[in-house]
């Protein structure tokens, strides 16, 4: 019986190295985004020179990019 659920159970292996550090490298893009983002809005000289609207847009850019991206590399492999 076993045999027949073996294929709704998923893959007991381990995760390949590239999908292992994926969510590391997502926080770590996040958090620069963020702290970019920080620095304009609080008037750090050089970032302040990007408006408010510039600063949204970067920032809805980076996570529409990251939710992309999780998103791909979790789509199932057709083979």
């Amino acid at each position: 019986m076993a045999e027949q659920l073996e294929p709704y159970l998923g893959s007991s292996t381990p995760a390949d190295e590239s999908a292992s550090g994926a969510p590391k490298r997502n926080l770590a893009v996040a958090s620069t985004v963020g702290a970019v983002v920080a620095a304009g809005l609080l008037g750090v000289p050089g970032f302040a020179l990007v408006p408010d609207a510039g600063w949204a847009v970067v920032s809805t850019v980076a996570l529409v990019v990251l939710t992309a991206m999780e998103t791909y590399r979790e789509m199932p492999d057709e083979e």
